[in-house]
């Protein structure tokens, strides 16, 4: 009796690591497909690219467990793995209610554009202020980095102005001379003539904050707008109610 029960035991322990190396198969390709996700959000949702990776390191802890046979061990990182994957899906879902948001509502998208043109201002500030450092000195190593980030600056001001925008052609006419100034700017940058870039670069800043105060004044007429059918929506109500 005790060699038969030795031998059940036997097969079912067989059976049982059967199962547990599909599962492993199965984890393995779990783990492949969350990293491959996480690289794919990384530029877009870098804190969903945590979780991910975080979820993909249990994962992995869990398939190295089923490996040795080990289901209670494995079970702790395969729910740990859940709950990340769950953060990491309710964030990138909120990104993209944002983005439909944006889309949607003309508010949204001029303040999201306001906010993307006071980043570039900033950092158009500092190059422009870094450069004024190096007129004189033809071979500073600087140069170059300069220009890199010059050519950066004219790449993220070309790409707001390729957003949908209410005033778009003010908006667009002021964005594509600040863009057209800066790569003039990288040109001199890369020619190693620091005074005649940073000529250009103070038209690029007047031309940014040009369409920045497009975007403001268009940002108060939507408001003031919404803020009239907001009035209308409730006398309609009131008067509904007599």
């Amino acid at each position: 009796a005790a060699a038969k029960a030795q031998q059940e035991k036997a097969i079912k322990d067989a059976v049982n690591a059967e199962k547990n190396v599909k599962l492993a198969e199965k984890q393995a390709q779990l783990e492949f497909d969350t990293k491959d996700t996480a690289n794919l959000v990384k530029p877009l949702a870098p804190e969903a690219a945590k979780a991910l990776e975080s979820a993909d390191k249990a994962m992995k802890t869990a398939k190295d467990n089923l490996l040795k046979n080990d289901t209670k061990k494995a079970a702790e990182p395969q729910a740990k793995a859940t709950d990340k994957l769950k953060d990491a899906k309710a964030q990138i879902e909120k990104m993209i209610a944002a983005e439909e948001k944006a889309k949607n509502d003309p508010l949204a998208a001029v303040q999201k554009a306001i906010e993307n043109i006071d980043k570039i201002i900033q950092e158009q500030t500092k190059t422009r202020d870094d450069t004024k450092d190096t007129v004189g000195d033809k071979q500073n190593l600087k140069l170059p980095e300069l220009a890199d980030a010059q050519k950066n600056l004219a790449k993220k001001t070309d790409e707001v102005k390729n957003t949908p925008l209410p005033n778009k052609d003010k908006v667009e006419k002021a964005l594509n001379n600040a863009a057209k100034e800066m790569k003039a700017a990288a040109k001199n940058l890369d020619a190693q003539k620091s005074p005649e870039a940073v000529a250009k670069q103070e038209k690029a800043l007047d031309a940014l904050k040009e369409a920045r105060n497009e975007l403001v004044e268009k940002a108060a007429e939507i408001e003031k707008r919404q803020a009239d059918i907001a009035k209308l929506e409730d006398a309609a109500k009131k008067l509904g109610d007599l």
